[in-house]
């Protein structure tokens, strides 16, 4: 049992000031959210159509080229931070095509 100076904050949780802050606070994390997650990626999609735009179907060969060498580096990275040893340029090769 608590003594009596102790409050269980049951007052204060109920109020009315209370509840309003922490709808204004969860609106303000909502619309923090969609400004992080939304502008970046209408930045990205705007910067792609540009890309595709400006250097046509070369433009998109050197962009998939350049996506698919940056997944197997970043796959083979995970291996090797994964294994007890350091793979073997044949190895990240094989788990590439194996994956």
């Amino acid at each position: 049992e608590l003594p009596s100076s102790i409050s269980t904050g049951s007052d204060v949780s109920s109020s009315p000031a209370v509840e309003e802050t922490t709808a204004v606070t969860k609106s303000k994390s909502k619309w923090s959210n969609v400004q992080e997650r939304t502008l970046p990626a209408l930045l990205m999609l705007g910067g792609v159509y540009g890309w595709i735009k400006y250097t046509g179907t070369n433009g998109v060969i050197a962009l998939f080229t350049f996506l698919q060498a940056a997944m197997y580096s970043e796959g083979t990275n995970v291996v090797v931070s994964e294994s007890s040893s350091k793979l073997s340029s044949l190895e990240k090769w094989f788990y590439f095509v194996t994956f």
